[in-house]
C-alpha cells in the first residue's frame, strides 16, 4: 500500500490547479493529504475495483454498520472517556488547557450529529499554530510536562480514529459528504489540540492573540 503524503500533493497542486483527484487502486491519502484536500474543496474520487468474495462465515464476522452514526457511537464512547480522564488531571496542572479540553470532548460528542453542519459546540480556533511539535522526553521533563504528555495522548488518539475512518468509510457510496465533514470536525480537534501543545512548550500565548 502506497501512501501519498500532503508534500507530494502540493508539489502536484502547484503545477496545476485540479478540482478532483482520483485516489488510485493500491494507494492510500495521509490524513494530511487528505485534510490538504478537503481545504481547497477538491472532489475525492476512486478507481472502481472488484472487490473479493468473502465467505458467509468470513461475512459473519465482520461488524455492519448501516450509518456512520452506528459506527461512530462506540468510538467516541470511548474518546470522550479519555478526554474526560485527562480533564481531572489537567484541573491540577492548568485550568485554563482543562477548559479547553472540555471544550473540546463536547464537539467530539456532537459528531453523531452528523446531518447538522452547524454543530451546537464550538472550538476556539485562533489556538491554530502552524508548529507542529514532536513530543519527546525533553518535552516531558519540563515544568509543563504532563500538561504536553496529556495533549499529546489525545492527538495521537484522535490521528488513529481519523485514520481508521478515512479506512472504513472511504469506500462506501453515498456517505461521501458525511464523512468528509466528520473528518474535517476531527481535523479541527487536531488543530487546536497541537495549539495547546505548542502554548504549553512555550510557543506564543494563543489564548491571548499574541
Amino acid at each position: 500500500m502506497y501512501f501519498i503524503t500532503e508534500a507530494e500533493l502540493r508539489l502536484h497542486y502547484q503545477q496545476e490547479h485540479f478540482t478532483d483527484y482520483t485516489i488510485k487502486q493500491g494507494t492510500r491519502l495521509t490524513p494530511e493529504a487528505r485534510q490538504f484536500l478537503l481545504d481547497r474543496k477538491i472532489v475525492l474520487l476512486e478507481q472502481k475495483q472488484q472487490k473479493p468474495q468473502l465467505s458467509n462465515e468470513s461475512k459473519s464476522k465482520a461488524p455492519e454498520y448501516t450509518s456512520i452514526s452506528s459506527y461512530l457511537k462506540p468510538k467516541l464512547e470511548k474518546i470522550s472517556a479519555t478526554f474526560l480522564l485527562v480533564v481531572s488531571f489537567l484541573t491540577d496542572e492548568d485550568m485554563y488547557t482543562a477548559e479547553q479540553v472540555l471544550i473540546l470532548e463536547n464537539y467530539l460528542t456532537d459528531l453523531c450529529n452528523e446531518n447538522d453542519e452547524h454543530p451546537r459546540v464550538t472550538i476556539d480556533l485562533s489556538l491554530k499554530t502552524e508548529k507542529k511539535h514532536v513530543v519527546s522526553a525533553f518535552h516531558i521533563q519540563s515544568s509543563k510536562g504532563k500538561e504536553i504528555a496529556f495533549l499529546n495522548f489525545l492527538l495521537a488518539d484522535l490521528k488513529v480514529f481519523r485514520a481508521e475512518l478515512m479506512t472504513n468509510w472511504s469506500e462506501k457510496t453515498g456517505m461521501e459528504e458525511q464523512l468528509n465533514l466528520i473528518i474535517e470536525k476531527v481535523g479541527k480537534v487536531c488543530t487546536v489540540l497541537e495549539g495547546l501543545i505548542h502554548k504549553a512548550i512555550g510557543g506564543d500565548d494563543v489564548s491571548e492573540g499574541k
